[in-house]
């Protein structure tokens, strides 16, 4: 199995497998890697979830919630003030994440304006260039996920990442 990392800019990565990877290394990676990097972005630090065109089975709605409408989209607005571990599984393995739903930032909800909420949800590659803040999604596939704008250096973050990929035996690649 391999992962490939591709340095963004000096504070954004992603991270993806390959599309026609194995069964054993799709559930692997959306249960465990995606989580693990997750709690390297927001263990023990506040967040905010923004999920997108919310429904009942909408992992915000474990949480203390706020309904929103902007520009004819429906969100759900989350404020962990503290990330617990058990949230974190929670996001990580949740289906909202995995298809690109589900966006972690560690913006405040008085910071964030609700017609600022899609910008969030970038389409493009420039779209992601634009986002100023951190930022955590999965691409609409869950294949991919992105960290944007880490508050600790690349190195920091390559050598926590290359600790995970060490811990599940796997072939950590740059592209």
């Amino acid at each position: 199995m391999k992962i490939q990392l591709r340095q963004i800019s000096e504070s954004s990565i992603s991270l993806e497998i390959p599309i026609k990877s194995n069964i054993d290394t799709i559930n692997l990676w959306k249960k465990r890697i995606v989580t693990d990097i997750l709690m390297l972005a927001y263990l023990n630090k506040p967040a905010t979830l923004i999920t997108i065109d919310p429904d009942k089975n909408s992992v915000g709605n474990e949480f203390q919630y706020e309904k929103v409408t902007s520009k004819n989209k429906n969100y759900l607005i989350n404020r962990l003030t503290i990330c617990k571990h058990s949230d974190l599984i929670t996001l990580g393995e949740s289906y909202d994440l995995e298809l690109g739903l589900l966006v972690v930032t560690s913006l405040s909800c008085e910071s964030i304006q609700p017609s600022d909420f899609m910008k969030l949800f970038p389409r493009t590659e420039e779209d992601v260039l634009l986002i100023k803040e951190q930022v955590f999604y999965c691409a609409g596939d869950g294949y991919m996920i992105y960290w944007l704008n880490f508050q600790i250096t690349f190195n920091e973050v390559l050598l926590a990442i290359k600790n995970i990929m060490n811990f599940y035996q796997i072939k950590l690649t740059f592209i």
